[in-house]
């Protein structure tokens, strides 16, 4: 879609994935702020400010918009990151059934959901499983609905809040859902050449599924921690403690020639797992049954490990490469000081 066209594929690539993507709503807003007369420039500021406390569309989804959805934004990105999609021959998700997708990893950017989001006929996922895709609902931290642009990035997608009580309401009103399970923790665990997940002890997912009968679903997205150059050791404290306090994850990056633009990866390759089957919901919807939800835990990081292992040397990763598993606390672990 953009071939012989470089610059313009950068160009959204650097505008939507870079690592400061966080601060370009403020600084859009300081600009209106420096360039207009103060009479139009502070009501505007606060208009938006103020919808945006009020607004529940986080919570609705209701503000998906199909011209951004099939807009070619998405088309270039995909293709800055020389993105592929794979999927098993024997691979069905079956539109008369519910699925909750587990996202991995989480990186900077989970550039891999780009395949759920973007409904065009160019996208091997939509071409495959479109009505699947047009009822999927990927939560987003609910700190980004209060971040001018990654919001509206992410309402015109169709993203919702990744709070429980959002994600059950989609859920039992027949959506797909989609979840980075690893979450910001994920992010402070990131390196480059390791792939690491943060799964182990995370069994939120898994009761929700079953409370739904919603079938779940392994997908990783393969040279992702190749976007930008990680530095985890580096402020680790400050950033556990952010994260522990506020529920987000400042990462430690840079990227093209020492800038916040996303290196163009040897080619990143998302790839979707076979479902594993959840018990239909129950009638009774009392407590849940531990021992099944450790089973559907373990088959989950199991079928995982597998997709990883079936799709490694595809994506490029050394016969030795393996996905590493972290028990949550361990992400949030600060190295002790060395004694003198």
């Amino acid at each position: 879609m953009f071939e012989g066209r470089p610059f313009a594929k950068a160009f959204w690539a650097a505008l939507t994935f870079n690592s400061i993507v966080f601060l370009q709503g403020f600084a859009l807003f300081g600009a209106i702020y420096a360039a207009l007369p103060r009479i139009i420039a502070i009501p505007f500021i606060l208009g938006y400010a103020v919808n945006m406390f009020r607004s529940k569309a986080q919570h609705s989804g209701a503000l998906k918009a199909r011209w951004w959805t099939e807009s070619p934004i998405y088309a270039a990105a995909l293709e800055y990151f020389g993105s592929r999609v794979a999927l098993p021959d024997s691979l069905q998700l079956r539109e008369d059934k519910q699925y909750l997708f587990g996202l991995h990893p989480h990186a900077v950017h989970m550039i891999g959901s780009c395949n759920f989001d973007w409904t065009h006929p160019a996208n091997a996922v939509y071409r495959k499983f479109p009505g699947v895709v047009e009822r999927l609902r990927c939560g987003a931290a609910s700190v980004l609905w209060y971040v001018p642009y990654v919001r509206e990035s992410l309402l015109w997608a169709g993203w919702i809040d990744v709070g429980r009580r959002t994600l059950e309401k989609h859920l039992s009103e027949g959506a797909n859902i989609g979840i980075i399970i690893g979450g910001e923790q994920e992010t402070l665990v990131t390196e480059n050449g390791k792939d690491k997940v943060v799964l182990g002890g995370r069994k939120g997912f898994v009761r929700l599924a079953m409370r739904h009968g919603a079938h779940l679903v392994p997908t990783y997205t393969f040279n992702l921690n190749s976007s930008f150059s990680f530095h985890p050791g580096l402020l680790r404290a400050p950033r556990v403690a952010l994260q522990r306090m506020f529920q987000v994850c400042i990462p430690v990056t840079f990227g093209r020639w020492g800038t916040p633009m996303p290196y163009p990866t040897p080619g990143l390759l998302f790839v979707i797992g076979e479902p594993i089957e959840v018990p239909a919901k129950s009638a009774d919807s009392g407590k849940l049954d531990e021992a099944i939800v450790d089973e559907l835990h373990a088959k989950y990081v199991a079928a995982l490990q597998k997709l990883f292992e079936e799709f490694k040397t595809e994506a490029g990763y050394p016969a030795h490469a393996q996905l590493e598993i972290v028990d949550a606390p361990e992400a949030n672990r600060v190295p002790a000081k060395r004694q003198t």
